[in-house]
């Protein structure tokens, strides 16, 4: 269904305008010439080889320039590429409306390390703007073509904290570590939403189970524990705020997708269990290598 947005004043109702992505569905990436031309938005750059970049739009022109009664010269439409790891974007090219909208090669714009998953391409459809009347710009619709990797490391900041820095922070002054959440935005990278505190009271400690090959098993547990308690959150979040093609869901749905679920249908279902999050922890367990570490111990 479409979405209207009214603006009204007490003296006069202003025209709705459309604003739905959907109008972009049929908007297609070529990235491999071998697979030809996609219409999802998730890019998954697992074995496969970047060799282009190109972008294809089909719209329903007539129907949109009689909704607003103009013609396809009043609309406008934008490829804009933001890389999050840098923290940049740039505006490819705009182009005027056409039926049938091909981009020429785009290659050439794509950072050279695409498997950081920090990388994504908007397609954006505007009305142009009139000189007279500036609140005139409307974005229409957006389609967002993300490239991620289902190995896309997991990594965030360290940093060492004081007992009583714990303390202060409600948490227990004995405490080994804490998950300490700064960002909420999830099409944000890992790093720039979760700090790891490490209690420097045992940073000695901490510093020689490290290092210590025979204090594998406990190394791992330890990561298994900090990777469920983020991947329990993060999961449960990406399907409650339908935010699946967010960056930092995509991150932690790769790890899992396949293996402990089929789909998010199934996820869903899964989350709605009392235990999920110690369901969560057991894949956590065997994405560390858990098992085998505790077997080397007992050999």
């Amino acid at each position: 269904m479409n979405k209207l947005r009214l603006n009204a004043s007490e003296r006069e109702i202003i025209r709705p305008f459309l604003i739905d992505d959907a109008l972009l569905e049929n908007c297609a990436i070529l990235y491999s010439k071998k697979a030809g031309y996609d219409t999802s938005s998730s890019i998954l750059l697992d074995d496969v080889e970047v060799d282009t970049l190109k972008l294809k739009l089909d719209l329903p022109v007539d129907d949109i320039c009689s909704f607003f009664s103009i013609s396809p010269a009043d609309l406008i439409v934008s490829i804009i590429i933001r890389d999050q790891a840098a923290r940049t974007y740039k505006v490819l090219c705009e182009m005027a409306l056409g039926t049938t909208l091909e981009t020429e090669e785009l290659l050439g714009e794509l950072p050279s390390n695409l498997s950081t998953g920090k990388l994504s391409i908007s397609v954006v459809l505007t009305r142009k703007v009139d000189a007279d009347d500036l609140s005139s710009f409307n974005k229409l619709a957006q389609k967002e073509f993300k490239f991620s990797s289902a190995n896309q490391k997991i990594d965030f900041p360290r940093v060492w904290k004081t007992a009583s820095e714990f303390r202060e922070a409600g948490l227990s002054k004995n405490s080994l570590w804490h998950l300490s959440w700064v960002g909420e935005d999830l099409d944000k990278p890992l790093s720039d939403l979760v700090v790891l505190w490490l209690n420097a009271d045992y940073k000695t400690q901490l510093q020689v189970i490290g290092l210590s090959s025979k204090e594998g098993a406990f190394e791992r547990l330890w990561a298994s524990s900090i990777l469920a308690e983020l991947s329990t959150t993060i999961l449960t979040r990406g399907i409650s705020e339908d935010a699946t093609a967010s960056l930092a869901f995509e991150t932690i749905d790769g790890q899992f997708k396949g293996a402990f679920y089929s789909d998010h249908d199934q996820l869903r279902s899964l989350i709605q269990k009392p235990d999920f999050g110690s369901m969560v922890s057991s894949w956590t367990h065997d994405l560390v290598s858990l098992a085998e570490a505790v077997e080397e111990k007992r050999g």
